[in-house]
């Protein structure tokens, strides 16, 4: 018997899934596992952190965004190095992507910005840590509140 128009349309929809997830799929012998092909993430960001190391701090502050959307456990030295950058706005950057990625390794950082005399970056400042959030930054809040409200 035939198969019906609706069981073909089904095993042609399996064919094209496999095929889609895994071009090699259908031409690979049972017994051997098909290449898998994957991004190299460490060589983007390598590549993406590389602006880091310009004069300009506009590239600087590029290569900030860029690593904004890599792998942040990959990212993440470059993006903490940001953090010493002279440029204002290239650290800052850093700190709102350190912040929003909750990495706790940027709070001894950004407890020293609390200090600082620019508001903005002292803003920048409470907001990562209010976004990290772990004991140490709150405490950090707390404190700077408390000596902002006694002034």
């Amino acid at each position: 018997m035939p198969a019906s128009r609706a069981s073909r349309s089904t095993a042609l929809g399996a064919l094209v899934s496999i095929s889609l997830a895994s071009p090699l799929a259908l031409a690979a012998p049972s017994n051997e596992r098909p290449p898998e092909y994957g991004f190299d993430w460490v060589g983007k960001i390598e590549l993406d952190a590389e602006g880091l190391t310009s004069d300009d701090p506009r590239e600087r502050l590029i290569a900030v965004n860029a690593l904004a959307g890599d792998d942040i456990e990959i990212a993440r030295p470059h993006l903490i190095r940001a953090l010493s950058d002279d440029e204002d706005a290239v650290r800052q950057e850093a700190a709102r992507v350190l912040g929003r990625q909750h990495v706790a390794e940027a709070v001894p950082y950004l407890i020293g910005w609390l200090d600082d005399p620019d508001a903005k970056t002292k803003h920048v400042a409470a907001a990562a840590l209010a976004d990290i959030a772990t004991e140490e930054a709150v405490d950090a809040l707390m404190s700077a509140l408390f000596v902002e409200d006694q002034d």
